[in-house]
């Protein structure tokens, strides 16, 4: 798929330890950055933006995850 900004990826996200999976699709621009994907994130799971969260992308070449953490600090 594409767009006027390049490539659509398509993610399957699940949430680790539960059962029955909880996961979703989601389809994004390949140009969006990290901090838009959160966004992405809490539309799909339903969620409102108040707890800690981390991205944990590996890198194959040195076998270091890069890790990303942030929290969220809207007010309600």
């Amino acid at each position: 798929m594409q767009d006027e900004a390049g490539t659509i990826l398509q993610f399957r996200v699940w949430l680790k330890g539960l059962s029955p999976m909880v996961w979703r699709r989601v389809l994004v621009p390949s140009n969006m950055i990290l901090r838009e994907f959160h966004g992405v994130l809490q539309v799909a799971m339903g969620w409102d933006g108040i707890h800690l969260y981390q991205f944990i992308i590996p890198i194959y070449r040195s076998h270091v995850p890069l890790r990303f953490v942030g929290i969220d600090r809207r007010i309600r």
